[in-house]
C-alpha cells in the first residue's frame, strides 16, 4: 500500500521513486500494490494531485486506486463509492490482499480461486 497526500505533489512524486525501489528489489514489475490518495477533505481547498493523476498512475502500475480522507472517515474506492467506512476500510485491505493472490497465481483476476485439476487443496502447487 503506497499513500501520498492529495494536497502535496512531493509526496506523489515520493511514492513513484518508492515504487521503482520496491520493484527494483523485488525483481517483477507485477508488485501487488493499492495507491492511496490522503487528505481528500482538502480536494476542494488545495488539491495539487488530481484523482484523475492518481488513476493514470494506478492504470500503469496495474493497481487499485482509491482516495481517502483519515480526518472525515471517509473513503472513495474507485471500484465502490458511498459505503460505511469500515467497509471501505475492509475493501482497500481486500484489494491488497487479492492483489496479492493474483501475483501469486492462487486467483484470477476476477477474484476466483484457480483450481488445478487432481488438486486437493483447490490451489496450485509449484514443486
Amino acid at each position: 500500500m503506497l499513500v501520498y497526500a492529495i494536497n502535496d505533489r512531493k509526496s506523489f512524486e515520493i511514492v513513484q521513486t518508492i515504487h521503482d525501489k520496491i520493484v527494483e528489489c523485488v525483481g517483477d514489475i507485477n508488485v501487488p500494490v493499492v495507491l492511496v490518495g490522503n487528505k481528500l477533505d482538502l480536494q476542494y481547498a488545495c488539491r495539487a494531485v488530481s484523482r484523475e493523476e492518481g488513476e493514470t498512475l494506478a492504470r500503469k502500475w496495474n493497481a487499485w486506486f482509491v482516495e481517502i480522507s483519515a480526518r472525515d472517515h471517509h473513503a472513495s474506492v474507485r471500484y465502490r463509492v458511498n459505503h460505511s467506512w469500515p467497509n471501505e476500510v475492509n475493501e482497500i485491505f481486500e484489494r491488497a490482499i487479492l492483489a496479492i493472490e493474483i501475483a501469486k497465481s492462487n486467483f484470477n483476476y476476477k477474484g476466483k480461486p484457480i483450481i488445478c485439476p487432481g488438486s486437493t487443496e483447490g490451489r496450485c502447487s509449484l514443486m
